[in-house]
């Protein structure tokens, strides 16, 4: 954790993988959803692919982009670029279970 706070390209970099595995997440869900092979359990994003996914991609982007500066504003914490990497995990992980889905549907 010390390499991160000390140097601003490793935390920059985790956050711009933060930022693109959200957006990953998002475009291999509205495909599924798209196609309705799957349903999204998150009630907030739920309500906004109801909508359209116009509306769950300006969400997606507006509170990843909130929590991504805030991260970057509070990167001198020990527990926020704790947070930072942990999430970037979280979302290696949807993403994967994402595309682990879609090969299991197109075999």
């Amino acid at each position: 954790m010390g390499a991160l706070r000390s140097d601003e390209r490793w935390i920059a970099a985790v956050l711009g993988v933060l930022f693109a595995l959200g957006f990953a997440d998002w475009a291999l869900t509205a495909h599924a959803l798209a196609y309705g092979l799957a349903w999204e359990a998150n009630p907030f994003m739920r309500a906004a692919f109801d909508a359209g996914p116009v509306y769950a991609l300006a969400l997606r982007v507006s509170t990843l982009g909130a929590v991504v500066a805030g991260i970057w504003l509070l990167r001198k914490y020990r527990s926020v670029i704790l947070l930072a990497v942990v999430s970037t995990a979280l979302h290696v992980v949807l993403v994967g279970y994402h595309l682990v889905g879609a090969a299991a549907l197109s075999a």
